[in-house]
């Protein structure tokens, strides 16, 4: 996830701003999904799913470029809060020890049980 603010210059302007995800291994675009670009001024956060990536090397590439046609770059941009979101948060060390001294607990008892039965 990252928010950006990009301001388009004036005059005869045709500059893009593209955010994309890239396997770092390889240096190839992770596909379509993966994209964002616009032309149009604006502000706002941007949030791509890598759920279907988590076993790649990636990279996060930002570029502010000038489209054919359009002699020089006279937008602005700034990128902030560039931030990976945990879909699925790991567990705490304490939340493992309870589950650890539980689970040692029902041993314990199911044990106590079997010896006081023979």
């Amino acid at each position: 996830r990252f928010d950006y603010d990009f301001v388009v210059g004036a005059g005869k302007n045709d500059d893009e701003f593209g955010a994309l995800v890239f396997d770092a291994t390889t240096g190839i675009s992770a596909g379509a999904a993966f994209e964002f670009f616009t032309q149009s001024s604006g502000s706002g956060s941007v949030s791509i799913d890598l759920t279907s990536l988590v076993s790649m090397t990636l990279g996060l590439e930002f570029a502010l470029g000038a489209l054919p046609g359009d002699a020089a770059i006279d937008s602005t941009l700034t990128v902030s809060n560039v931030r990976l979101e945990d879909p699925m948060p790991t567990p705490a060390p304490a939340t493992l020890a309870l589950l650890g001294f539980g689970l040692a607990g029902i041993g314990y008892a199911r044990r106590r049980r079997m010896t006081t039965a023979v």
